[in-house]
């Protein structure tokens, strides 16, 4: 699977995956670096978690949201007060079924909310939609950008 934007230029599409159960981690990280132009980086706490969201660009975040210390929800409060315009997608996963916790995922800015044990094949199609809807997104800005120059170089 490649991502192309227009113009033939590849793009990358950084994954982090953030789950205190190892096995979960390597799993998806497993499945997902076998893409070509997916960045997959793991992470197994909510702590680390934030440490990498400061130092790098991420476009997609798998997050569990029952962790020791620092929790997905915690994440997720700190995504939203530090940078509310952030256009990075959160995928939450978590095995707890309580209509109350969904609601509060999604009221603190997450995408999209994955029950365990999760169905490698949802999580997979999720992704491959988040994955195509960044190249879609990309596409329209550089139109855009393109436009604004052609507009530019013909009033000067």
């Amino acid at each position: 699977q490649h991502l192309m934007l227009l113009g033939g230029i590849m793009t990358t599409f950084t994954i982090l995956i953030v789950d205190d159960n190892k096995i979960t981690t390597e799993l998806l990280f497993s499945i997902f670096s076998s893409y070509k132009n997916f960045h997959v980086i793991t992470s197994n706490s909510g702590a680390e978690c934030l440490t990498i969201l400061r130092e790098t660009e991420v476009d997609l975040l798998l997050l569990d949201i029952m962790m020791p210390e620092v929790t997905g929800f915690d994440v997720l409060e700190e995504i939203y007060l530090n940078n509310p315009e952030s256009h990075m997608h959160v995928l939450v996963m978590s095995a707890q079924n309580n209509e109350n916790l969904v609601k509060k995922a999604f009221a603190l800015g997450a995408s999209d909310y994955l029950m365990k044990p999760l169905s490698l094949i949802e999580i997979v199609n999720r992704v491959k939609h988040y994955a195509t809807n960044f190249v879609q997104e990309e596409n329209i800005t550089r139109k855009e950008s393109t436009r604004c120059h052609a507009l530019s170089t013909l009033t000067q």
